[in-house]
């Protein structure tokens, strides 16, 4: 069927992950396994571990030499966040509070 063809499509299947590293999850169990796509799938869904956690095979999550470079890639991205959110930061992203005087 067309949707094994292309969850076996490891060129279309490594652009998805490129877009979202979650899209590992329609990946075949083979891609899933292989370490480009999957190493590809953490660098772009990082922050909460759930790709690494739950769509990663056992295999390649048992491999020391690939859970090196998974903590390689979380080192790098943790680095490139420029700034820790404060209060401060956050204050100017919430919407206005109404004071209840108008109300």
């Amino acid at each position: 069927s067309a949707s094994k063809e292309l969850e076996n499509d490891k060129e279309i299947v490594l652009k998805a992950v490129e877009n979202n590293g979650a899209a590992l999850q329609y990946a075949s169990e083979e891609l899933k396994n292989d370490e480009e796509v999957a190493l590809k799938a953490i660098e772009n869904n990082w922050e909460d571990g759930y790709v690494l956690r739950y769509m990663v095979s056992e295999e390649l999550k048992s491999n020391k030499e690939f859970m090196e470079k998974v903590i390689a890639i979380i080192e790098k991205q943790q680095k490139e966040i420029k700034k820790p959110i404060s209060i401060e930061n956050r204050a100017s992203e919430e919407p206005e509070h109404t004071t209840g005087k108008n109300r």
